[in-house]
């Protein structure tokens, strides 16, 4: 189960001054063709407020995206252990001086507002039995890129829910679907729980992904934000459906 808590303005400093020195790998993540895709890159250097990143490459995009002045981006990365997020806008490109006679051009971004971390937990885990019908629903974008017919260039997946916590979820669908998302993807997704109706739509990111024969285990985790009021509202209710079945896994388990 994971949290997202916030950061003072001194450990973040600290934790991207580490990433900086140790030119270690962070996540990009923006909004392209009403959907959102992940870029992977590399820290070069940080001052301040103030990050350089190495370009990140869009050639596998089938139209060109450009990081313009101006841009919101969220940044996500790993240091010491924990994981953490925030929100930066792009200054623009910046040619970098690295060491004597070497220099990149780098993405230079600004701002660490909102800076959260992510804090996990092992306990308050729901494990789901194949009795019970609760199922999952998930697409590439984000809640608002739902497909309003599902096809080829708008895939959707759906496959039983293993288990559930009130960070996240673990999945078993379709091998297909394992093939297509990348762990860092964002998707859109919904859960049924024991058949009854889905629950609204909320934003989440792939965590990890595995083949499970011909199926795949896909393991998701909500993302919440201050700045999207009804996919926090979603996530809450995912949470108080989750609570009631523990509560009836209880009861049941004590009755016997």
């Amino acid at each position: 189960m994971a949290f997202l808590h916030e950061v003072s303005s001194e450990e973040m400093a600290q934790a991207i001054e580490r990433l900086a020195e140790d030119n270690a790998l962070l996540a990009l993540t923006i909004r392209y063709q009403g959907r959102w895709v992940t870029f992977r890159t590399r820290a070069i250097a940080s001052h301040a407020d103030t990050i350089w990143v190495e370009m990140p490459k869009t050639d596998h995009l089938p139209s060109p995206c450009e990081f313009t002045k101006d841009l919101q981006v969220g940044v996500a990365f790993s240091a010491v252990h924990r994981k953490y997020v925030f929100r930066a806008t792009v200054v623009g490109l910046e040619v970098y001086r690295i060491e004597e006679g070497v220099e990149a051009t780098a993405l230079k971004l600004r701002g660490k507002d909102s800076a959260r971390k992510v804090e996990r937990r092992l306990n308050g885990r729901v494990d789901l039995s194949v009795d019970e019908n609760t199922r999952a629903t998930l697409w590439l974008g984000g809640q608002d890129a739902m497909p309003s017919e599902p096809g080829v260039a708008a895939p959707v997946w759906s496959g039983r829910v293993i288990n559930l916590s009130a960070g996240g979820f673990l999945v078993r669908t379709s091998y297909e679907a394992g093939k297509y998302v990348e762990v860092g993807d964002i998707v859109g997704v919904q859960i049924a729980f024991d058949g009854n109706e889905n629950t609204p739509p909320v934003d989440a990111q792939i965590r990890h992904c595995a083949r499970d024969g011909e199926m795949a285990l896909i393991g998701v985790q909500f993302l919440e934000t201050d700045e999207t009021p009804s996919n926090t509202s979603g996530i809450m209710e995912i949470r108080r459906r989750m609570a009631e079945m523990a509560a009836a896994q209880k009861e049941a388990q004590e009755a016997s």
